[in-house]
């Protein structure tokens, strides 16, 4: 079904000459130089159970052929993460109850992080995949998409946060809240403090090694011991200093942390 933007969970269809058709579309149009260029974007909210599960398990597939099994080699413990995540999403899917005829019955998903209904079609609403921290532990070992790190957010919020620290969501929504703030000194003192706390977040990223590659990241992480693994997770999620950071920082030159990112031999 394709709905408007407001993306309310009673269905809301598109409004206009189109709307009786399930298969309207809501069009965007991008300036190019050679003029405007129609983008088609059909947002579909709900979806047949067996289709939906036939989804999530063609894109799980697609994720830990793409990750974990480049550096996890034990295929049995991939395959139980897969089969666990996979069943840990499918339960999360809602039954649709109201609306049109058509799609009660069907099932929707949405996003972890902001609560709003998700597309299964392509697009920035669409459903992605996400692991929220950059690593996990299975059985002693560094994961990825393990069970309790995936969860399902929209394709653009998993763009931008990207290798982040999953911090840098919601600094990120300070920082264009704060747009709408009417006392320019008090907007003035906000992007400040969102600025210094995302370069802070910059910081983070190179010296636990985020900008690293799956492979080489986890060779870094497996030198840790465990008690340093979980208070890094908590630093990451929660920006609150921890002694382990000035640790990792005596390894870093100034010119280092300033200068973009490149490999470090």
């Amino acid at each position: 079904m394709t709905l408007s933007r407001d993306h309310n969970d009673t269905a809301a269809p598109i409004t206009g000459p189109d709307a009786a058709d399930p298969a309207a579309t809501t069009t965007a149009t991008l300036q190019r130089t050679t003029g405007p260029q129609p983008i088609e974007e059909t947002f579909v909210k709900t979806a047949p159970l067996q289709t939906a599960k036939s989804m999530v398990r063609v894109k799980l597939e697609n994720t830990y052929s793409r990750a974990d099994t480049k550096f996890i080699s034990d295929k049995d413990t991939v395959r139980k993460m897969k089969e666990a995540v996979r069943d840990g999403l499918i339960a999360q899917f809602v039954t649709h109850t109201a609306g049109q005829v058509h799609t009660v019955g069907q099932v929707y998903t949405v996003c972890d992080y902001t609560g709003s209904p998700l597309s299964w079609t392509p697009g920035p609403f669409a459903r992605s995949v996400e692991a929220a921290y950059p690593f996990a532990i299975v059985k002693d070992k560094i994961a990825y998409h393990a069970p309790g790190n995936v969860y399902t957010t929209s394709m653009a919020a998993n763009w931008v946060k990207k290798k982040h620290p999953i911090l840098v969501l919601p600094l990120l929504g300070v920082w264009l809240r704060n747009h709408q703030e009417p006392d320019f000194q008090r907007r003035k003192a906000v992007w400040a403090w969102t600025y210094t706390a995302m370069s802070n977040v910059a910081t983070m990223d190179k010296v636990f090694h985020l900008t690293l590659d799956h492979k080489p990241q986890i060779e870094k992480w497996n030198e840790w011991d465990q008690d340093k693994r979980e208070t890094v997770l908590e630093h990451l999620r929660t920006g609150t200093y921890v002694p382990v950071l000035d640790e990792e920082l005596k390894s870093w030159s100034t010119k280092d942390l300033l200068e973009e990112w490149h490999p470090r031999t």
